[in-house]
């Protein structure tokens, strides 16, 4: 394809025109050059350190990291004369980060907007969480710095004239694939309605202002021991914890969420502060792992958080049990209208994550870079402790002949 303009009639390279086979490198006669490369793992992105590119080509991004992209991002820099820039090709995935770059371009249903394909769109990033706008001067006085412009253009196969009149049997074999997969191949969907929803729907769970008087409250724990600063550790599991309350007649609210990636002494610091913030009578449920190691790593843990005052929990579960098993009694309580979200008391970030994560889970997929259950462990912990315990509304005080020692609601539960 590129021979054309690097050899003349005789078939002699042109000025500094030549083909590396070894490095992948085309040098066209200007001294020009066009690099292929791959990026299986996080870690082949840091061999590109070092190096400037006037423009990237990512095939498939939805399969990259972010970590992936951000690395070659940076390198999107040159002294050359020529725009620089990055272009990339993808098809529709709910669960890739860069679903929320497209998301402005999609409509309620996630199918794209023809009316907004190729329209620039301003974005800014501060501290790694993505903001964008129509509006280049909201990003300004929003946040102080310039922004920068990208744009989406969706297709669809009809878009593809050729490799219709190649192969008239493509379109066939898309319209009979899975409904979400049709969907999101033949139509440009990103929404995936075969593996969203199973067992949970962000609709089904009430709003509240706010939580009742007399709940007993617990914060529900998953814990995970890696800090996120490495490519090896980029996208693992990251520690995450449900503020849960239950009424005395027997309703859930979920008043905030948390989640981190940090080595142990971080995260059991990280913990205690949170505890703190949440108040002294809040227990801490945490998973007790099988086997020596997670009977070692439980006790110190407790008898640290017993150190910083705080009252530390067994989760209730069964270790041994299914992650959808333990998750049930929270899915039925969704299900059955007795879950209430106090979102005020959420970062928007972190719910949505929250939301899409329980959406995500249908008890077969295992943990991945891009696909967690985080969230799901711990509200089911969270959910499980709240079971076992009993919850009284201590009686007014003119119902004793002196003042009683508390008027908080009182939990039982075993020590």
């Amino acid at each position: 394809m590129y021979m054309p303009y690097l050899v003349d009639t005789n078939g002699k390279f042109i000025g500094k025109a030549k083909i590396n086979e070894q490095t992948k490198t085309i040098v066209f006669p200007s001294g020009a050059r066009t690099t292929f490369g791959y990026l299986s793992t996080d870690k082949d992105a840091d061999a590109w350190y070092g190096v400037e590119i006037t423009k990237i080509y990512f095939e498939e991004c939805q399969f990259r990291s972010q970590y992936q992209f951000d690395v070659l991002k940076s390198r999107n820099r040159s002294m050359a004369n020529v725009a620089k820039g990055i272009r990339c090709t993808l098809n529709p995935d709910p669960n890739s980060w860069i679903y929320e770059w497209v998301k402005p371009y999609l409509d309620e249903e996630d199918f794209p907007i023809k009316e907004l394909s190729g329209k620039t769109r301003y974005y800014v990033i501060v501290e790694g969480e993505l903001h964008t706008s129509w509006d280049e001067q909201e990003l300004i006085d929003a946040w102080g710095k310039e922004p920068e412009t990208y744009t989406y253009i969706p297709a669809v196969l009809a878009d593809n004239e050729a490799l219709l009149r190649m192969d008239d049997s493509y379109r066939k074999k898309l319209d009979s694939l899975p409904e979400a997969k049709r969907k999101q191949l033949l139509l440009g969907c990103w929404q995936s309605v075969d593996s969203t929803g199973i067992f949970f729907k962000r609709e089904d769970v009430k709003k509240a202002s706010s939580v009742p008087a007399n709940c007993f409250m617990c914060r529900g724990y998953d814990l995970a021991s890696t800090a996120d600063d490495s490519p090896a550790t980029k996208g693992c599991d990251a520690t995450a914890s449900v503020l849960m309350a239950k009424s005395k007649d027997g309703y859930y609210y979920l008043m905030s969420g948390d989640y981190y990636r940090k080595r142990t002494g971080d995260r059991d610091a990280t913990i205690a502060a949170q505890g703190k913030r949440d108040g002294a009578d809040v227990h801490i449920v945490i998973p007790k792992d099988n086997g020596a190691g997670g009977a070692a790593a439980f006790e110190y843990l407790c008898k640290f958080l017993i150190s910083e005052g705080l009252i530390p929990k067994k989760d209730a579960s069964n270790s041994n049990a299914s992650k959808l098993k333990r998750a049930e009694p929270f899915f039925t309580a969704v299900q059955n209208g007795l879950v209430f979200i106090v979102e005020s008391g959420w970062d928007r970030k972190t719910l949505e994550y929250f939301y899409r994560e329980l959406e995500n889970f249908d008890g077969v997929t295992k943990s991945n870079k891009t696909r967690h259950d985080d969230f799901v462990d711990a509200v089911s912990t969270a959910t499980n402790h709240l079971n076992t315990v009993k919850v009284y509304t201590v009686p007014k005080l003119g119902a004793f002949a002196s003042p009683p020692p508390t008027t908080k609601a009182i939990a039982l539960a075993d020590m």
